[in-house]
């Protein structure tokens, strides 16, 4: 009989541990402010995809060396801004001017979280354009300033292990991950990519190696996916390290215009997320660095861009208790199902 009674309670504890959570929401009214530096990550990478190979490949990559970026955290939701950095004249002489639009917006509940993201880049450069024209083997690139990019959409990410781990806690402190723990997630995405240009993307003087889409300067390609991957994070005393990496497939579908040919389709769609960080995350003040990066293939037949958008984040951040904003904190309630 008293090992019965040992039995249940040791189940009980059991059960109990596996249910607290391994991380901890800061006090209600709390008014997170993060300061910190980004360095974009951006290509868009043409290949040619055939055995022959007889394009060369091309790197494009904007002139944006860095950001200053303002994330404030309030009532399970978060808002991210950043403007670029003023560029030297011999980055402006090298690589051409270039415009940045970058807006981020999260809500976190329980179970997962809400991205809804719009970015906007302007002014390219050719990175390999000693590869593409030898004429440009120095310092000096081949510059686009008419290319335009853009990206917007909506991730949803859901953590079915939601006491064991918390995305926010690793990247954007909203909360604090007090133990280490991991938990895989389902993904949503739904979003689109869009380039545009005044001429061709293909230089002139490798064109014959790509066929008709030597003449692609413009594209939209909406993107609807669905993904599985896995986040930890690792907790000694108030320092951290985590990670987040997943795959998703779907469909794309694809609008654009090779002169020749018009294309107006459904295609499948792969892509890939990762993000790893590592800081000090304390009741009041937090600090890191972190680096996030996401890709989306986009197939034209025998040739292919490659859009991989990321960026590497620096940052120190505190938080404000008592801070009342009655309006986004019923709205924050009503979403999280307080």
């Amino acid at each position: 009989m008293k090992l019965s009674k040992l039995s249940l309670i040791a189940c009980l504890v059991s059960i109990s541990a596996l249910g607290q959570y391994r991380w901890q929401a800061p006090p209600k009214d709390t008014l997170g402010v993060r300061f910190g530096f980004i360095s974009p990550v951006l290509f868009a990478d043409i290949k040619d995809n055939k055995e022959t190979g007889a394009g060369t490949p091309i790197k494009y990559q904007p002139n944006s060396s860095s950001r200053t970026a303002l994330t404030l955290f309030y009532s399970h939701f978060a808002l991210t801004g950043s403007v670029s950095n003023p560029l030297t004249e011999e980055d402006k002489e090298n690589k051409g001017p270039a415009k940045v639009d970058d807006y981020q917006f999260r809500f976190y509940y329980k179970y997962g979280t809400w991205d809804f993201f719009y970015q906007n880049y302007q002014g390219y450069y050719v990175e390999n354009s000693g590869q593409v024209d030898p004429a440009f083997s120095g310092v000096k690139k081949i510059q686009r300033p008419d290319i335009k990019t853009s990206h917007q959409g909506v991730q949803y990410f859901y953590i079915p292990n939601a006491e064991r781990y918390s995305l926010g806690g690793t990247f954007d402190q909203n909360t604090r991950q007090i133990e280490s723990g991991g938990s895989i997630y389902f993904s949503g995405y739904i979003g689109e990519h869009s380039v545009e240009a005044d001429s061709p993307l293909v230089p002139a003087n490798i064109a014959a190696g790509y066929g008709s889409f030597a003449n692609f300067k413009e594209g939209h390609f909406q993107n609807i996916r669905a993904g599985l991957g896995y986040g930890h994070t690792f907790v000694l005393y108030k320092f951290y390290f985590g990670f987040v990496f997943g795959a998703s497939h779907g469909l794309q579908h694809q609008r654009f215009d090779l002169v020749t040919e018009k294309f107006d389709r459904w295609v499948a769609a792969t892509g890939a997320n990762i993000k790893v960080g590592f800081g000090y995350n304390a009741e009041k003040f937090y600090s890191g660095f972190q680096y996030v990066m996401d890709n989306t293939s986009i197939g034209f037949n025998e040739y292919s861009i490659g859009l991989t958008t990321g960026e590497y984040r620096l940052f120190i951040g505190t938080r404000f208790e008592g801070v009342s904003i009655p309006p986004v904190s019923k709205l924050g309630e009503w979403l999280y199902g307080e």
